[in-house]
């Protein structure tokens, strides 16, 4: 059917120079025929907000952070569960390496599950994988039998990993304005991150240290402290199973599907399929750009973060201190993190934003790297100032990093795409954390590998072309200004179907 010339002037202005320029621009990430699927049948839709939403919101958050506290449970007590499971190092660095393989194994079918059956669904699942994982762990405390059992408990609390850090664009699209987005986003992303700092110094303050003496002679010689760490170890699990069940029962009865109405015209509109999705996300060169900086900056300062005792052992740092140099990095970066988005929300620029971050956690780490080649004299003081200015950086960086990538490749699913993301960081994670084995490989390189990958990451972001597609849709219609608060108490029950 041919529009009349008079529809054509009828049409918004803006809503006209997104549709010619989605079917005249040969570089654009939409076809015509993704225009006439997923654009075309835009329509004026009426959106609501509601106060609920900062309830589902933080509890998500508590999800995503029990998540990486249920994960990070065994290394801030390294020495204390050696002694009391009779475990070696490489015991302990497997338990925390589950988390990447399964995450690794689990990203895309969760990543569908999000997709087709929608939020609520995958939630669920999420909170039922860390209520069986932590609650397999709470057994028995008998050595014979735990640890198998912890095995797998840790195995099932990775699979949760996925949901917990991948589901933030999807959360904040369904429930959240365009003009709050960013910042929700960035809750739900770093709540995970929060959760790793907070495992640094719940565990150390409820599980005794089994400080210096002979782990070799710790059931023999010390047996009397060994049952009272064996007894706080479970005290621990305890507590975290308890969170987890309060958690599910919470989500079962409390966590609608979608708000009644939505937040924004988009969250209305059809996104492509699974398999259309990936598609997209592989042959979109504007994407891969932005997967690869993420992938490779932040999958290698966790993995540096992982090591950095081992880093720092030369300078006689022990273990507690460099927990707490972690520790403080993922705060700073966390904060910066969402007072960045609540600046992106106000102003955009997140294209500008992100490099201006690799820029200054440049120079944070290159002090860091010369200080443990002794160029730059020894000081605690500067290892703490350089650490938490390099995470403040990056870890703040992430947040604006998904919503960017939503953005390049809408319609694609938000689920698919910061699947996607996520899927890159863990690649880039298990790279570095298998360097180590090479033969007398030192550690020097590490922090140089870190310092490298934010260098190459700044040429890579000025080479993205930026684009904010789903938010000139909500504009269309003015719905980034025009929204009512709404009052009403949680959706009726035909909202929480699954």
């Amino acid at each position: 059917m041919v529009r009349e010339k008079g529809d054509r002037e009828k049409e918004p202005l803006l809503q006209r120079e997104i549709r010619d320029d989605f079917h005249g621009s040969t570089t654009a990430s939409l076809s015509s025929a993704d225009y006439d699927t997923y654009i075309k049948p835009y329509i004026q839709t009426e959106t609501a907000v509601y106060w609920y939403r900062w309830y589902i919101l933080a509890l998500f958050t508590c999800i995503a952070m029990m998540s990486n506290i249920g994960w990070n449970t065994w290394g801030p007590i390294e020495t204390s569960a050696r002694a009391t499971y009779g475990w070696s190092k490489s015991t302990i660095s497997l338990l925390a390496n589950w988390g990447a393989f399964t995450f690794v194994i689990a990203v895309f079918p969760s990543s569908y599950i999000l997709d087709r059956y929608g939020l609520r669904v995958s939630t669920l699942i999420a909170i039922t994988c860390l209520c069986f994982g932590t609650g397999v762990r709470c057994i028995t405390p008998d050595p014979k039998y735990a640890t198998p059992l912890i095995h797998c408990g840790q195995i099932m609390i990775g699979f949760a990993g996925p949901v917990a850090q991948a589901a933030a664009t999807a959360l904040s699209s369904v429930w959240f304005p365009s003009n709050q987005r960013t910042t929700a986003t960035a809750v739900a992303s770093l709540a995970s991150y929060c959760g790793t700092a907070l495992s640094f110094l719940t565990g150390p303050s409820v599980v005794e240290d089994f400080g210096d003496y002979p782990i070799s002679e710790a059931h023999s010689k010390y047996k009397a402290l060994v049952d009272k760490i064996s007894k706080d170890i479970m005290h621990y699990l305890y507590v975290q199973a308890g969170v987890c069940g309060v958690l599910f029962i919470l989500v079962v009865f409390t966590f609608p599907k979608k708000p009644p109405k939505p937040p924004s015209a988009t969250a209305t509109l059809e996104r492509m399929n699974f398999k259309e999705g990936l598609k997209k996300l592989f042959f979109n060169p504007q994407f891969q750009l932005i997967a690869f900086a993420y992938g490779l900056t932040t999958g290698v300062y966790s993995a540096w973060c992982s090591d950095l005792a081992i880093n720092l052992k030369s300078f006689n740092i022990n273990d507690k201190t460099a927990g707490f140099l972690g520790f403080w990095a993922v705060i700073a970066g966390s904060i910066s993190g969402i007072s960045l988005s609540l600046m992106a929300d106000k102003l955009g620029a997140l294209k500008l934003l992100i490099i201006l971050l690799f820029v200054v956690a440049t120079g944070g780490f290159a002090v860091f790297s010369l200080i443990c080649v002794n160029i730059v004299p020894t000081s605690m003081a500067l290892f703490y100032l350089t650490s938490v200015v390099g995470g403040l950086c990056l870890n703040g960086s992430i947040p604006l990093f998904f919503e960017l990538a939503v953005e390049s490749s809408y319609p694609v699913a938000e689920g698919i795409n910061t699947g996607a993301m996520t899927f890159s960081n863990n690649i880039y994670c298990l790279i570095f954390l298998s360097l180590p084995l090479i033969p007398n490989l030192g550690t020097a390189w590490m922090n140089w590998f870190l310092v490298g990958s934010c260098v190459v990451c700044v040429p890579t972001m000025l080479m993205f072309k930026e684009r904010y597609r789903r938010l000139e849709l909500d504009m269309v219609e003015g719905n980034t200004t025009n929204k009512n608060e709404s009052t009403n108490s949680l959706p009726s029950p035909t909202n929480y179907n699954t």
